[in-house]
């Protein structure tokens, strides 16, 4: 009696196990965006949002620590990874120039050039 009752305990114990396993969340893929900075300025502020919340605060992935990274500087590329989403992003230079897209889907949007004749006196 005793062995099938450590049976049917260690079945439901297995069981119990699988049914939790299962209902684990899954983690969310991430996509790579790469901003290229092709402009003559210093790019100080990469800010993501998703797509019509600018009254959300974001933050400025360049100065996340995990980056390690203060600006980027002309010629160089930075990549984030993202979930997938629709998202507008902005970014501004060191010296108070800014460019923004609305409205981008992550896949497929996956590099974003910044060059000097998108980029716009910032208006604070």
């Amino acid at each position: 009696m005793k062995t099938i009752a450590i049976v049917l305990f260690a079945t439901a114990l297995a069981s119990l196990s699988l049914l939790l396993g299962s209902c684990q969340k899954k983690p969310t893929p991430l996509y790579p965006v790469t901003i290229v900075n092709e402009s003559s300025h210093d790019v100080c502020s990469i800010k993501f949002f998703l797509a019509g919340s600018y009254h959300l605060p974001a933050k400025n992935l360049l100065r996340e620590s995990l980056f390690r990274t203060r600006k980027l500087t002309s010629g160089q590329q930075f990549t984030v990874h993202v979930a997938r989403g629709v998202y507008d992003i902005r970014i501004e230079t060191c010296d108070d120039l800014g460019w923004g897209e609305d409205v981008f889907s992550v896949p497929p949007n996956d590099e974003w050039r910044v060059s000097d004749d998108r980029l716009t006196p910032l208006v604070r």
